[in-house]
C-alpha cells in the first residue's frame, strides 16, 4: 500500500536538521542513527495522528507515481501552546490568510486559532459558527508580503538544493523502509526453514530408533 506516513522514531533528537530544511538527505550528520528505526501507522477513519514538528516523516507515494486511483480527504494542522505567539511575518503560509489583526510577537489567541485543550472557548465557537473565519484578500497580501523573508528563502533554498541533487536524495531515502521489509522476509524465511529443518531431523532420529 501507499499514502501511510512513515516516520523515523525519535528522529526530534537530532542535532543536524534545522527548522528551516524542507528535505532531509539520511545519510548526513547523525541522521544515520534514525534512518532504520522506521515507525509507520496506517490510520483508519476517524483517527488522528499527532508528531513532534522536528519528526522526520514522509508519505510513501504510488509506485506508478499516479495518485488519482484512490483518493482520501485529510484534515491537517499545526498545535501550538499556550504561551505560543504569532510569528505571520517569518512564513508564508496558505493556511493563514484570514483577517484576525494580530500582529507579530502577539500572544496567539483568537477564533482563527481557538483554543481546543483542556476545552474549547464558547466566544470563539460562537465567532466561528457564524462564518466569520475564514481566507480573505487582507490574508492574502499579508501571506504574499512574507515570500521573501528570511525563513522563506532559507526554505526555498532547501528545496531547490534537494531538486538538484534529486538522484542522491532518491537513492538515499527510498530504501530505507523497504531494507526494514526484505529484514523482516528474510528473518521470517530462515526461522521457517530452521523449523523445516528441525521436523526433518525429527523424523530422522524417529526412523532411525524405529529400526
Amino acid at each position: 500500500g501507499y499514502g501511510a506516513p512513515v516516520y523515523l522514531r525519535k528522529s526530534h533528537l537530532n542535532k543536524f536538521v534545522n527548522k528551516d530544511v524542507v528535505f532531509v538527505k539520511l545519510d548526513e550528520g547523525d541522521m544515520p542513527e534514525y534512518a532504520n528505526d522506521v515507525v509507520e501507522f496506517r490510520p483508519g477513519a476517524g483517527d488522528m495522528l499527532i508528531w513532534h514538528p522536528r519528526s522526520v516523516h514522509k508519505v510513501d507515494g504510488a509506485p506508478n507515481g499516479d495518485w488519482q486511483g484512490r483518493k482520501r480527504r485529510v484534515l491537517g494542522g499545526t498545535v501550538a501552546v499556550d504561551d505560543a505567539f504569532y510569528q505571520g511575518k517569518k512564513k508564508a503560509l496558505f493556511s493563514d490568510m484570514g483577517s484576525h489583526n494580530l500582529q507579530q510577537g502577539d500572544a496567539l489567541k483568537s477564533p482563527y486559532f481557538p483554543i481546543i485543550y483542556p476545552q474549547s472557548d464558547a466566544s470563539e465557537r460562537a465567532f466561528r459558527a457564524e462564518g466569520k473565519v475564514g481566507r480573505s484578500w487582507e490574508g492574502f497580501r499579508r501571506m504574499v508580503g512574507t515570500l521573501w523573508s528570511i525563513e522563506n528563502m532559507s526554505q526555498f533554498s532547501s528545496w531547490a538544493k534537494v531538486l538538484q541533487e534529486g538522484r542522491k536524495i532518491k537513492e538515499v531515502n527510498e530504501p530505507f523502509l523497504w531494507r526494514r521489509k526484505v529484514s523482516e522476509v528474510v528473518t521470517t524465511g530462515l526461522e521457517r526453514q530452521h523449523k523445516s529443518f528441525e521436523k526433518v531431523r525429527e523424523v530422522l532420529e524417529s526412523t532411525t530408533l524405529g529400526r
